[in-house]
């Protein structure tokens, strides 16, 4: 958890620098709803696959029953 907040921060300096320099303000709605809507898909994106093979799989195979 430690690395993913120094990544999340690193990333968060870095991306105030860039910000700087493309002329992106920092209340610019327009590219925060983007950003939200990019990774919102790339999770979506991320978690189909393994859902979709999970549901043809048959709960009394998958779960070991004593």
């Amino acid at each position: 958890m430690l690395i993913a907040i120094v990544a999340g921060m690193a990333g968060a300096i870095e991306a105030r620098g860039c910000s700087q320099r493309c002329g992106v303000s920092a209340s610019d709605v327009a590219t925060y709803g983007a950003v939200v809507l990019l990774l919102a898909l790339a999770a979506l994106a991320a978690s189909y696959m393994p859902a979709r093979r999970a549901m043809n799989v048959d709960p009394m195979i998958a779960l070991p029953h004593e």
